[in-house]
């Protein structure tokens, strides 16, 4: 009970699997007083045993174990349950292995298999002896007892290594993110109050965006590296509530941090104690959104200024109407009147006109078309309307009008 209390409270120190079960494998062949013993785990690619921790075999008697599929040790775990070989000449059991244990001077074997929690074998305790014999009660109670131990420590180191495959993964995919990632733990004061964030891990879009090594930054808080990173004491609030309220937060907001006046949409989220943050820069959205409501307020600027060029010709129309229809106005006031609608009805035409061209532009179906015309034609109707303008006693004159308009 010593020897066990002792290997227990030695275990707990010791890191590593391979030395963790080393030290077992000696505790337990000094327990039974044998001469040789070994640990063997079930390699889940290969469906095989290998050797984890050996005492007393030479190298040469390893290989012939392993070459022989590891004799009682395979057994065990295969039957799941202990094997016991009490004289290895007369077993038939051992007869494949009967010359290395003659060369190695092995007379008794005992395995026990190592069984994980949900039931799975994960590999044998096995100790040698050099005289034929049979384990006792208590031998058999110690053997399954440092099997438990083992089992544990393989299963915690396996655990450990799935942990550790995850985060590499995790890792290597933020890291080849094209979207900014960093994770930041939390700083607290006496009282419990989160007064800063320290930086845990940095993807490379983060660090470029950042313009920053990882490994400068990663181990030292935000207010070290960025001085001015709280000076928008609403982002860094957004952090605190997405800690504090374990829930996700997300904002759009203009970083002033070092001179940096980005806009970035960021979304917060707590992992584990800490914080998980993605942000994109936002702000080509934000300078395009700005444009288009800069572009809708001119519209907005321009309809309101052509309802009221629209409007200001419906007074005198309005005006010139009614002298129209009035009994007693004059034919030259009714003339009058005629003009004056017409005059405002084409200046409406022409705002309404100009209104469509806008509309044809905005859409892109404005089209230029060049026309084909009689030049010549057009010249002579204007010589023949400037013929009565001349001089006609001047032939001179009219000779050189129409020479200059061919």
């Amino acid at each position: 009970m010593h020897e066990l209390h002792e290997l227990s409270a030695t275990l707990a120190s010791i890191p590593r699997l391979p030395d963790q079960l080393r030290l077992i494998m000696h505790t337990f062949a000094r327990m039974h007083g044998a001469d040789k013993g070994l640990i063997s785990i079930l390699d889940r690619e290969r469906e095989e045993l290998a050797v984890a921790a050996s005492f007393g075999f030479s190298p040469s008697a390893l290989e012939t174990l392993r070459e022989r599929g590891m004799g009682t040790s395979a057994m065990a775990r295969i039957a799941r349950a202990r094997v016991v070989i009490e004289d290895t000449e007369r077993d038939p059991r051992f007869a494949s292995l009967r010359e290395m244990a003659r060369n190695d001077g092995v007379r008794a074997v005992h395995s026990t298999p190592m069984i994980s929690r949900d039931g799975e074998a994960l590999g044998t305790l096995t100790v040698h002896f050099s005289t034929p014999r049979k384990p006792t009660e208590r031998e058999f109670r110690i053997a399954d007892i440092c099997a438990r131990k083992a089992a544990v420590f393989v299963e915690r180191a396996r655990a450990e290594e799935r942990v550790s495959e995850r985060d590499r993964r995790f890792e290597s995919v933020l890291s080849s993110s094209g979207v900014p990632f960093v994770l930041m733990s939390p700083v607290r004061d006496a009282s419990g109050k989160i007064t800063d964030f320290r930086w845990s891990f940095l993807n490379t879009a983060a660090a470029r965006v950042m313009r920053c090594k990882p490994a400068e930054f990663v181990g030292r808080m935000v207010t070290e590296t960025m001085p001015r990173a709280w000076d928008d004491r609403g982002r860094f609030e957004l952090y605190v509530e997405a800690l504090e309220k374990n829930e996700v937060r997300e904002a759009e907001r203009q970083s002033a941090a070092d001179g940096n006046q980005s806009w970035y949409h960021i979304v917060a989220s707590p992992l584990d104690g800490d914080l998980a943050v993605w942000f994109a820069d936002i702000t080509q959205r934000k300078l395009q959104e700005r444009s288009l409501i800069d572009a809708d307020r001119r519209k907005d600027e321009f309809l309101a200024t052509l309802a009221h060029e629209l409007r200001n010709p419906l007074a005198p129309i309005r005006q010139a109407a009614n002298i129209a229809r009035n009994e007693n106005a004059s034919e030259a006031q009714k003339r009058w009147s005629s003009n004056v609608i017409e005059r405002q009805v084409q200046h409406m035409s022409l705002l309404l006109d100009d209104l469509l061209d806008v509309s044809r532009i905005t859409h892109g179906t404005l089209q230029l078309r060049k026309q084909q015309t009689d030049l010549q034609s057009i010249v002579s109707a204007a010589v023949e309307t400037a013929r009565p303008l001349i001089d006609e006693r001047n032939t001179n004159s009219f000779s050189r009008c129409r020479m200059i308009c061919s």
